[in-house]
């Protein structure tokens, strides 16, 4: 976003605090932001920790005088998401105007010295922490968090950064802040005593006069930046309130009179205020003016060598603590602005409230009516990034996993990697969606229609172009990089150029269209928020209809190449058949219809999923390439690489249906009429892509052979064969990656070159694992979803019907799961196996994670990944991710190592030193690095191709292979079907029934509802709708979808049949706890109403709530640490042993209709 506002008018405050006095401190805010108002003021600055005073006392106090001043102050520090902060962002709506507000923010038990920037619509556009508190202020405040680094917002008044204190002086939070473009500086300093206090050895930079006219205007000078230095002031009235008894006053004047305004050439812009000032310092800006010095020296562009010197910014957060999620596993991770919830919009105000701000800031009453929600900007410069759209996990370390008591815990930290499936989503994010849009055509409560100044609307901003020549360009830039299908470039450098606005221009080339299709998922270089729901929608229709004008641009072209009684001719001789110019000038338009399949083939593998029509799309350019006999054309003219692509990335593109497919080509590979000649440099990619293809009908065949118990002689041979095969070839690659060398400057064509180089190498390796992965891991399955020849989890765990390989040794699996298998010989050992596929798999890692970045403004990023352009903080996506499936066999690869290390730990002897050491540890933590990185690589890959986000590795499978082993506890012939249920999606008790059906389950006895969630326990003033709902959706609805499913088959039970609702103190109406459990407690009052209603309505059913106690399990003993307890009260086996007496023993005269304690005693509701 280009400035709209050049030239205004901002204020910085210098004033006094409302010392240790919260609501003061508000209204002395309020007071000032009206002020600053009343001026004319697009911008006002406040000083360090405005909110309640800078904590200047910690420096002349000993502990124990510390402690009752360190009380008040904590009491009075400002929490984010409370009505004192609403009240200042209602004064800055009312006011129009941003402000920069330092504050000390109480987060949970934690302080911090905490920085937010307001926008005049009362949003919160910027919220950081200073990174590391000084010298003895460390006693008072927390350090920031990687996520609360970033300094600086593009805003319609310029690029405003803002900074406490001594961070001003740390060269690489200047750098950093550079980098970002930054024209408008907050110095924000707190009260500082002057030179005249100074005594040896106190250095002169712990002096006013030093921060004030020497730091601040180095900044100013360095970062040719409008700074402005906001400074407490002090009065005597202060003094005696910040001056613990007996000791002795100061005079306040020694603090005073250091507010300062600098330009971006260092100048002083505003006389130096007076000792006594309490007040506005005025300065009138002109963004202009930072042209000037920055043309000079810009350390953050031109000015610098990023070839030479760089600097690393991780904004991922590191927190000093970090608590298990023990309901859904992993590390609950939240950017910390959503958590503090700062960034909720303000609900809509009448008028009548805004004019009462005006007057003070007066309360405002929380009213019903809803806008959109607009989250500020989190991205920054890093390189391991962790950024959350929604909801992120990471896992610990491969120390700490040892150490954990509950072997699912360990699977759930690494199984908790990537995102939800693709095309499903959660009701929250689907209501919160629908409500927004229900508000954009209706409008809102009270008849306020949504303007820009209370509801941000979704841009319309798009990659879409204006003409052909465009959109080739666009090609070069995004797609040629990873998928050079056309020629080089005519002309070069290449730009992206996507226009600002709506277009009239649609291409009449299939190909352009195609190629459309794929850009208009890239999100707009303008657009700050691009996985909004809307948005992400909005793409991905635009790109739909790309694709489908595409397709029937190639059904007209075809027809009238068929109308043709010899089609090859328009190859040689260029007898234009169609009527338009050609896309590109050495590419004849013949062509664009074979390229144009071969683009919607990926098309519908990235974005679309649809693995079907990604081989129906390949197969049609098949057909359609040697019709025109591009598989046999040797002439060397200027079409001849044009031809010669086309033909070669068909026949990559069908392979890669059959591989995605994980079945044998459907065509003759080593076809020898396929006599074209290869481009330049593609030699090793076709080879690799045959190789890998041949790994895939292996896997299948292994397979087979496998389920057919026929004889499997011929495994040893084809594995040995195929491992020399991928050695030899990788030999090739890792020689020709040797020899070149390509920076981001170099032409797309250069940089095509090398990346196909390094996928050829990505296929290998992936070929490789396929080879190895049955003989190290028995192609034990543990996806939630079937992935390219990965199969999903099995479900079937009866024993006489499992085809799941006997797994090795070291692998403890569920005796269940072994079966008699023909016999297997193979020329490695599992062990040997197991290396080469950790070694291909960290290597499919590394070179996924080193391909190129586009570079749509042609020069070098400062930031890796970089982002769409200088004013953006989105990263650049990647597309045409082809190689996924390899991605996927790393993953799997890595995550099974991860099973073999846990296993050889669990049976080592106790003194054994190899297993148990550093090794181990350092073992452990690669595969979760490489695992993380995986995460991070895909995510930015699903910008741009949405089906990836569905690469979601199960996280449940630990639970289900953990049901099998509960099988040595059941009585002899009995056995465990294990099927996939999700409590929080409403078909998915239907599909899990189903499922059972189809194994055999005609009838069920019992069924207890036990799926819940409680992930936290807020007060009811402070409980978010989001989080009842979330609750209610899985601990109510799903007890109620899952009564529906299973019904039918309860009334086939020939016993007594029960259903059996899990229920909780904390829903009871009559005894509830005196704790607070707004969300969870709610949720779980409603489930004995259905155990009512149900077990009236179906008299043959007994239906009650079972009380399992407050038991020992994950939940309960975090909710208990969380109150201050060691443990839960109940042990496990304790109150399962009493659930099944009562479900087993009860009556429904007993218990129907009731609440039962696991003791059988039934309980008030």
């Amino acid at each position: 976003m280009a400035p709209i506002l050049k030239k205004y008018k901002a204020a910085a405050v210098n004033a006094e605090p409302g010392w240790f006095d919260l609501e003061e401190s508000v209204r002395r805010t309020i007071h000032w932001i009206d002020e600053a108002g009343k001026a004319g003021c697009k911008f006002i600055a406040f000083p360090e920790l405005w909110i309640p005073g800078y904590p200047y006392w910690a420096w002349k106090v000993n502990y124990q005088e510390s402690l009752p001043l360190l009380k008040k102050y904590k009491e009075n520090s400002l929490p984010s998401d409370s009505e004192e902060m609403r009240r200042i962002r209602n004064a800055a709506r009312a006011n129009k105007i941003y402000v920069s507000l330092g504050y000390s923010e109480v987060d949970l038990a934690s302080l911090y010295t905490t920085q937010v920037l307001i926008s005049p619509t009362g949003d919160i556009l910027n919220h950081r922490r200073k990174i590391r508190a000084t010298h003895v202020e460390r006693l008072v405040f927390g350090d920031g968090t990687g996520d609360t680094t970033e300094s600086v917002t593009q805003t319609e008044i310029g690029r405003v950064g803002h900074l406490n204190c001594w961070e001003n002086m740390n060269p690489f939070m200047k750098a950093y802040a550079a980098s970002l473009g930054e024209q408008v500086h907050v110095a924000a300093w707190p009260l500082y005593p002057s030179k005249e206090t100074l005594k040896y050895p106190d250095p002169f930079t712990n002096v006013a006069e030093a921060n004030a006219d020497l730091v601040t205007p180095a900044y100013a000078i360095e970062t040719g930046t409008f700074t402005l230095a906001p400074w407490q002031t002090i009065t005597a009235e202060g003094i005696k309130l910040n001056t613990p008894p007996g000791k002795e006053l100061e005079d306040p004047h020694i603090y005073n009179g250091h507010g300062r305004i600098f330009g971006p050439d260092g100048q002083n812009l505003v006389a130096h205020p007076g000792k006594d000032f309490q007040g506005l310092l005025f300065v009138d800006i002109d963004l202009d003016e930072c042209h000037l010095p920055k043309a000079l020296a810009d350390f953050g562009g031109h000015y610098m060598r990023p070839d030479l010197i760089r600097l690393l910014v991780d904004t991922n957060r590191k927190d000093l603590v970090v608590h298990e999620d023990r309901v859904n596993g992993g590390v609950a991770y939240t950017r910390t602005v959503d958590r503090v919830g700062l960034s909720t919009p303000l609900e809509a105000v009448s008028q009548e409230v805004e004019q009462e701000n005006k007057r003070g800031g007066a309360r405002i009453p929380r009213n019903k009516c809803k806008s959109k929600s607009t989250p500020s900007s989190s991205s920054t410069v890093q390189t391991v990034h962790e950024k959350d759209e929604s909801r992120q996990v990471s896992t610990p370390s491969g120390e700490e996993s040892w150490n954990s008591n509950n072997e699912e815990d360990i699977l759930d930290h690494l199984m908790s990697l990537g995102r939800p499936g693709a095309g499903l989503r959660s009701v929250e994010s689907s209501v919160a969606e629908m409500e927004h849009i229900f508000d954009r055509i209706f409008g809102v409560e009270n008849g306020n229609p949504l303007s820009s100044e209370s509801d941000e609307f979704v841009s319309d901003l798009l990659q879409i172009y204006g003409s052909d020549e465009d959109i080739l360009d666009a090609y070069y830039i995004f797609i040629h990089l990873y998928y050079p299908i056309l020629p080089p470039p005519e002309r070069l450098p290449a730009y992206n150029r996507p226009l600002n606005g709506n277009s009239i221009f649609r291409s009449s080339s299939p190909l352009s269209l195609a190629i459309s299709a794929i850009l208009v998922l890239i999100p707009h270089p303008g657009i700050k928020q691009p996985s909004t729901p809307e948005y992400t929608r909005l793409r991905r229709n635009v790109a739909h209809s790309f694709a489908q004008s595409a397709l029937e641009a190639v059904e007209a072209d075809l027809e009238l190449l068929d109308s043709s009684s010899d089609p090859s001719r328009a190859l040689s001789d260029g007898a234009p058949m169609i009527a338009r110019q050609p896309f590109h000038p050495k590419v004849p338009l013949p062509l664009e219809a074979v390229l144009t399949l071969v683009l919607l083939s990926v098309y519908e593998y990235a974005q679309r999923g649809n693995i079907r029509k990604m081989c129906n799309r390949a197969g049609q350019a098949l057909t359609a390439a040697m019709s025109m006999s591009l598989h046999e054309m040797v002439e060397d003219d200027e079409y001849a690489e044009a031809r010669r692509r086309a033909w070669w990335i068909t026949y990559l593109t069908v392979c890669q249906g059959s591989i995605a497919s994980g079945m044998p080509a459907a065509f003759n590979v080593y076809d020898p009429r396929f006599v074209t000649p290869y481009p330049e440099g593609w030699k090793l990619l076709i080879e690799a892509q045959q190789t890998i293809l041949e790994a895939t009908t292996f896997v299948h065949d292994l397979d087979q052979t496998v389920k057919s118990r026929f004889k499997a002689s011929w495994i040893s041979g084809r594995m040995t064969e195929l491992d020399h095969q991928i050695t030899a070839l990788l030999l090739l690659c890792r020689r020709a990656s040797l020899s070149t060398t390509v920076s981001p400057l170099d032409s797309p064509e250069k940089i095509a070159s090398r990346t196909i180089s390094q996928i050829a190498e990505i296929k290998l390796h992936s070929a490789r694992i396929k080879v190895h992965r049955f003989c190290a891991f028995s192609d034990v399955p543990i996806f939630r979803k079937r992935h390219c020849d990965l199969q999903p989890e099995c479900c079937d765990a009866e024993p006489t019907e499992s085809a799941i390989p006997s797994p090795p040794e070291d692998i403890p699996l569920p005796s269940i799961m072994k079966t008699d298998l023909p016999d297997l010989t193979f020329p490695f050992s599992s062990h040997a196996s197991s290396k080469i596929c950790l070694q291909s798999a960290l290597n499919i890692v590394t070179l996924v994670d080193n391909l190129p970045y586009p570079n749509p403004d042609h020069t070098i990023p400062l930031t890796l990944p970089p982002y769409l352009s200088n004013a953006s903080r989105v990263e650049i996506p990647r597309v045409m991710p082809t190689f996924a499936c390899c991605v996927m066999q790393a993953s799997y690869a890595m995550l099974m190592l991860y099973l073999k290390a846990r296993a050889k730990h669990a049976n080592s002897p106790e003194d054994s030193v190899s297993a148990k050491g550093p090794s181990l540890t350092g073992f452990l933590n690669e595969l979760q690095q490489n695992l993380r990185l995986v995460a991070r690589i895909l995510e930015n890959y699903a910008v741009a191709a949405e089906a990836l986000q569905g690469m979601k590795v199960n996280r449940d499978v630990p639970r289900a292979n953990q049901a099998a082993r509960c099988l040595s506890w059941l009585r002899e012939g009995s056995g465990i079907i294990v099927v996939k249920y999700d409590a929080s999606i409403e078909q998915s008790a239907f599909d899990a029934v189903e499922e059972a059906t189809d194994k055999g389950v005609d009838h069920i006895d019992y069924v207890v509802a036990n799926a819940g969630i409680a992930k936290l326990y807020p007060l009811v003033k402070d409980v978010k709708r989001a989080d009842i709902v979330e609750h209610i959706e899985v601990n109510v609805l799903s007890v109620v979808s899952l009564y529906q499913a299973t019904r039918p088959f309860l009334e086939e039970s020939i016993t007594k049949p029960v259903f059996a609702i899990m229920g909780s103190g904390s829903g009871a109406l009559g005894r509830q706890p005196p704790v607070p459990n707004a969300a969870y407690g709610a949720s779980k009052s409603i489930p004995p109403w259905y155990g009512v209603r149900i077990n009236s309505e179906d008299e043959w059913l007994n239906t009650f709530v079972l009380d399992p106690g407050w038991v020992q399990t994950e939940m309960g003993n975090a909710a208990a640490k969380g109150w201050g307890l060691e443990s839960a009260p109940d042990t496990i086996d304790k109150s399962t042993s009493g659930m099944v007496d009562v479900i087993t023993k009860g009556t429904k005269e007993q218990y129907g209709g009731k609440v039962v304690l696991y003791t059988g005693e039934v309980q008030e509701w």
